[in-house]
Parts: C-alpha cells; structure tokens; sequence
C-alpha cells in the first residue's frame, strides 16, 4: 500500500486514525468497524475510500 493512500484514509484525524489502527490490529469487515466506533457502514467506506 502506497503511503499517499495511508495518509488519505487519514484526512479526518481522529475517525481515520482509529480505522487505521483498528485494521492494523486486525482484518476486520466494515460492519466489524462501524460497530466498533459506533458509525453507519457508508460512513466508514466514506474514510476508506482509495
């Protein structure tokens, strides 16, 4: 994975960091994620847009 992507998964510092960290832990689906912060499903895809 190219670092640019890394950092555009980022842009929102603080919901970007903790996907970051999650996936980082773990391979998890993004309804794992979303129920983990407490976010819809399309909001975490919104984030890990590449």
């Amino acid at each position: 994975m190219e670092i640019a992507k890394v950092l555009k998964a980022m842009a929102d510092e603080t919901t970007g960091f903790k996907i970051l960290i999650l996936l980082l832990q773990h391979n998890y689906y993004v309804r794992a994620i979303s129920r983990k912060l407490e976010l819809s499903e399309s909001a975490i895809l919104q984030h890990i847009k590449f």
